[in-house]
């Protein structure tokens, strides 16, 4: 009997569509399970908490916990279906090749699920596994409705800094086009102690939207805020006696939340965190924008296409993270700081410097002229091309990888001294000494 390879052809192809499946289904379940694992620290929030107020907040993160373990049983079960399906396509092709059944390895590969653990607990017919099914969605969704519910009415300060909800608010209204011409260009300062501080424009807004959030009545009577339409100024100041912030026992650091038409040009950007908060930018389409915050988060998502002149940031104890499509110059110092930056295209030159246990990221990034000192840090460039280069790095650690081994690099020098390096495709000339 002629045997055919077609079958064993037909399963490899079968096989290799799987292996691709697989891999994206890997790497789902792999970021979704590092990015989430910190909503197990939240059982710890119930020792700011004492009476019913305990319960209520443990069945909001008992919900949280449910989910997250029901989304991995499910990727889990997905992988193993796609194992048991790789299995069979294989057997069913050796069969056909063969000309005979593998009736014994069909019963293993069927084992390969959780179904045993379902026979172990008794939960063997389908009306059980259908109650079953029944009782842990409405369990899952049930305890955090009503947790979520009840704290929220109770105005619970835990539950409030989990999810950064303030008691009162202030909005104010504004409509420029009364007051400004087309070509008016509006800057923006705002100084804070502690607070969150976002700003954002908006499309077809035919208005802007300035909210404050607080908790504390003091903060409101010393809130500033003012418009000025002949010197083209938006400026505030909010909390700026704060210098200190114990989460879950103090109130709920204030917000500024502004909502400007996507119509409105601003110039110069300018924004102070002294002691800790939120910077978050999105879409904001500034000409220069200054950032100066520490013990913060920074966030900033420029608009698309949108040509900035120039971008200053200065963070201590902070987390940066910048993606922004087109830029003329960036001015970055670190100190005791973690920075992830997209920088798709930086047009003149990116100046670095970061020191005491920093962590410099970048990716994606087409840089005319880089200049980098880096101390007692680390820093990763991938996929980061700049024309001119000087990196200097002191008893740090520097991993630099791009693709295009061909791009028309003009001249890349990396200084390093006690240093580790691990450069490819980059051509570069350097100098050590003691690395």
């Amino acid at each position: 009997m002629k045997r055919s390879i077609w079958p064993l052809v037909t399963a490899l192809v079968f096989e290799l569509f799987l292996l691709l499946v697989f891999g994206i289904v890997v790497f789902i379940t792999f970021g979704y399970a590092s990015s989430n694992a910190v909503l197990w620290n939240d059982f710890g929030l119930l020792r700011y908490t004492s009476g019913v107020e305990s319960f209520w907040l443990f069945l909001v993160v008992f919900s949280q916990a449910l989910q997250y373990v029901i989304f991995l049983y499910l990727a889990m079960e997905a992988m193993l279906y796609m194992i048991r399906s790789a299995g069979k396509a294989v057997i069913k092709g050796y069969e056909k090749f063969q000309g005979v059944e593998a009736t014994k390895w069909r019963a293993r590969i069927s084992k390969i699920s959780t179904l045993g653990f379902y026979k172990a607990i008794k939960i063997n017919t389908p009306k059980r596994g259908i109650i079953t099914y029944v009782v842990v969605v409405a369990l899952m969704f049930l305890t955090g409705l009503v947790g979520n519910a009840v704290l929220k009415n109770q105005d619970s300060l835990v539950y409030r800094t989990m999810k950064t909800i303030n008691l009162y608010s202030e909005e104010e209204i504004v409509d420029f086009t009364p007051s400004i011409n087309a070509d008016d260009e509006f800057d923006i300062t705002i100084h804070a102690g502690m607070a969150n501080i976002h700003l954002y424009q908006i499309k077809e807004a035919s208005e802007a939207k300035f909210y404050l959030l607080y908790d504390e009545v003091q903060v409101k009577d010393n809130y500033q805020f003012e418009i000025d339409y002949d010197a083209k100024t938006i400026t505030a100041t909010v909390n700026d006696t704060q210098d200190s912030y114990e989460k879950y026992v103090d109130a709920v650091i204030p917000s500024l939340e502004f909502y400007l038409p996507e119509w409105l040009k601003l110039g110069t950007i300018t924004i102070v965190l002294d002691f800790g908060g939120i910077i978050r930018l999105d879409y904001i389409h500034f000409q220069d924008l200054h950032l100066s915050a520490t013990h913060s988060e920074i966030h900033v998502r420029n608009q698309t296409g949108f040509l900035a002149n120039s971008l200053t940031l200065t963070a201590e104890y902070s987390r940066a993270t910048i993606q922004i499509d087109r830029v003329k110059s960036l001015d970055i110092t670190l100190n005791h700081s973690y920075f992830n930056g997209r920088l798709r295209v930086i047009d003149e030159t990116l100046s670095m410097n970061a020191w005491n246990d920093s962590e410099v990221l970048m990716f994606q990034s087409t840089i005319a002229s880089l200049d980098m000192q880096i101390w007692d840090s680390s820093l990763q460039l991938i996929e980061t091309y700049p024309k001119t280069a000087l990196i200097e790095v002191f008893r740090s650690q520097v991993y630099f990888s791009n693709g295009q081994s061909q791009y028309p690099y003009e001249s890349v020098i990396i200084n390093h001294y006690e240093s580790d390096l691990q450069i490819r495709g980059v051509q570069y000339d350097t100098t050590s000494n003691g690395s």
